[in-house]
């Protein structure tokens, strides 16, 4: 039903100011709600991975007196897309920023929490209508559980996707250690023996080359989709707007950089965000040295929760990885919602004509993917 007297504010990036007054006035803060996040992803050149990740970063405010709820978004037109004609090109889509993200509620009267989310909801979908969008896309946030919200006050599609492992850093050291698995522990004891290795910590934005570089070969090397291959100055622009939210975190052999993460971070939790591995490395596990490491670290900072994340599958090789650090996991949604039923349609049938199965021996692409017409 919503309140009588609720606000809406609909910010940019370039309203950074009003934009962190809104963070800093919640109570949950998280690094990807950031519009130095966001603005990194809008400042992409390589089309493929824009299409993907980027777009107009805004934040969609629906407030009453003190309380409100934030929606951090990228708005993308349609018109980028190759099989859309001039009859649909004003129309656009919503995607969350890459990671985690959703509504966030910032709510003190709890009296208020039903009208506020319902309000906000009603409220998002008439902008979505004014403003052309066809559908909404968000991965949500594990930690902050907004999956209950969306289930409860919206009509668009929640689904459970997969699982993600977080640390409690609240947890003693010994105590960390003994949630470590049998086999990390070993990696872990014979990497703190090699006197070659060294666990190193920086935000000197001048570092952004040696991360670069492994990243890029390590995406390479396990033949990552295009869309995952950052350019250089993705990582420049990161390591200049994020400053004091990303931490890079490397092991060196010698002089040597052998394996780095970049740790995005903000109000009192951390994310592993990109990780690379120099191959000729591999068989010393010094990525384990480097977590166990940064978990240690952002404990000694007063961080209280590491979010690994998961895998591509519940289950695969890399969540097994991420699971050796930690038995705690939780279940990862992800939220659909079409605002535009017979443009939804149109594109995807489109998008079907444009590739013209039958005659090209093409693959077909994942048509669970949403929406359809951008699989």
């Amino acid at each position: 039903m919503g309140l009588k007297m609720a606000k809406i504010e609909v910010l940019t990036t370039i309203n950074k100011n009003k934009w962190r007054e809104y963070l800093e006035g919640c109570s949950a803060k998280d690094p990807h709600y950031l519009p130095e996040y966001l603005e990194i992803y809008e400042e992409i050149t390589n089309r493929e991975t824009y299409l993907n990740f980027g777009g107009k970063g805004e934040l969609f405010i629906y407030s009453d007196k003190n309380d409100f709820i934030l929606y951090p978004y990228f708005k993308s037109m349609i018109s980028d897309l190759p099989f859309v004609g001039t009859d649909l090109s004003d129309y656009k889509d919503i995607i969350s920023p890459y990671g985690y993200g959703g509504p966030l509620a910032c709510i003190s009267n709890k009296n208020n929490i039903k009208d506020l989310w319902s309000g906000f909801f009603k409220s998002f979908s008439e902008y979505c209508g004014e403003e052309g969008i066809v559908s909404e896309f968000a991965r949500l946030h594990p930690i902050f559980d907004n999956h209950n919200e969306t289930i409860a006050f919206s009509t668009g599609m929640t689904e459970k996707n997969s699982r993600i492992i977080y640390v409690n850093l609240l947890k003693s050291e010994s105590e960390l250690w003994s949630g470590l698995n049998k086999s990390n522990r070993y990696y872990i004891r014979r990497n703190q023996k090699n006197t070659q290795l060294t666990f190193q910590s920086t935000g000197d934005f001048n570092k952004y080359p040696d991360f670069y570089g492994i990243y890029t070969d390590t995406m390479k090397r396990i033949n990552a989709h295009g869309k995952y291959l950052f350019s250089k100055n993705f990582f420049r622009q990161a390591f200049k707007k994020l400053g004091n939210n990303l931490v890079y975190n490397n092991i060196m052999h010698d002089a040597k950089v052998i394996a780095g993460i970049l740790i995005l971070t903000y109000g009192g939790i951390a994310y592993y965000w990109l990780g690379g591995t120099d191959t000729n490395y591999l068989k010393l596990y010094p990525t384990n040295f480097l977590l166990y490491n940064t978990m240690l670290q952002l404990k000694n900072r007063g961080i209280h929760s590491f979010v690994l994340g998961g895998g591509l599958m519940d289950n695969d090789s890399l969540f097994k990885f991420k699971s050796s650090f930690s038995k705690l996991s939780k279940d990862f949604y992800i939220y659909k919602k079409i605002h535009n039923l017979e443009i939804y349609q149109v594109l995807c049938e489109n998008r079907y004509k444009f590739d013209n199965f039958e005659e090209k021996n093409t693959e077909e692409p994942n048509f669970n993917y949403f929406p359809k017409y951008r699989a």
